[in-house]
Order: C-alpha cells, then structure tokens, then sequence
C-alpha cells in the first residue's frame, strides 16, 4: 500500500502483523524523509511525487527482509 495514494498505514500493520515499520526502518525511513521521497503523516507514511519515481525501489528496501 506504500505505493498507493493512500500511502501505508503503520497502525494496520502493528495490529495485524505485529510489525513496527518505524521502528524496524528507522534509519531508511529518516533518509527517505530527508531525501523528500517520503512523507509521515500521524500513522501514515506515503510516497512524494518524487518518491513515486523510485517507488518500487523504496518499497523493496523498507520491507524486504
């Protein structure tokens, strides 16, 4: 759901699957936002229009184990 419009919800994946991206992604997630690719809103996190461009790069690094 990263690369939709409505972005991630990290409360869903907290309740559903136990897994606190933040947490687990911290440092990916801080470069992402520095990098204005990504942006946090409450529990949400969603791509910028240039975040969009690496879309299935950024998925790949923040939730491929």
């Amino acid at each position: 759901s990263l690369r939709t419009s409505e972005g991630c919800d990290l409360s869903y994946l907290k309740e559903k699957h136990q897994y606190d991206l933040i947490e687990d992604q911290e440092k990916a997630i801080y470069s992402m936002k520095n990098n204005s690719l990504l942006i946090q809103e409450d529990e949400k996190i969603r791509l910028t229009t240039r975040g969009k461009l690496l879309a299935d790069q950024l998925a790949a690094d923040l939730f491929i184990v």
